[in-house]
């Protein structure tokens, strides 16, 4: 997947020790806009946050897509195995929410 990196907030985080949903919910106290990223073998994830909700999420395993809260289930499910790597990125909210939009499309 593809996606515009205006300004990198973390980039590079071991899923061994960062804690997808603690920071998740960081980032949702703060209001964030932008993305969480999840990349693995094989494997790439992404959760929306826009304002500090989130309206969409990505999830590409083994050339299956899904998108919304199913997908944010297995990102945060993924981010608790050793091989994958978290980084954030914030966007402004009209490309967050223009990212959300895309991602069901």
């Amino acid at each position: 997947m593809i996606f515009p990196q205006d300004r990198v907030v973390y980039e590079h985080l071991n899923t061994s020790f960062t804690q997808l949903d603690a920071m998740l919910t960081e980032l949702k106290a703060e209001l964030f806009c932008g993305y969480v990223r999840l990349p693995a073998r094989d494997y790439d994830g992404l959760v929306l946050l826009d304002a500090g909700r989130v309206p969409n999420a990505i999830e590409d395993a083994k050339g299956r897509r899904r998108t919304g809260a199913k997908a944010v289930d297995g990102i945060l499910a993924k981010s608790r195995e050793r091989d994958g790597m978290i980084s954030v990125f914030q966007l402004s909210e009209g490309m967050t929410q223009l990212m959300a939009d895309l991602a069901d499309s």
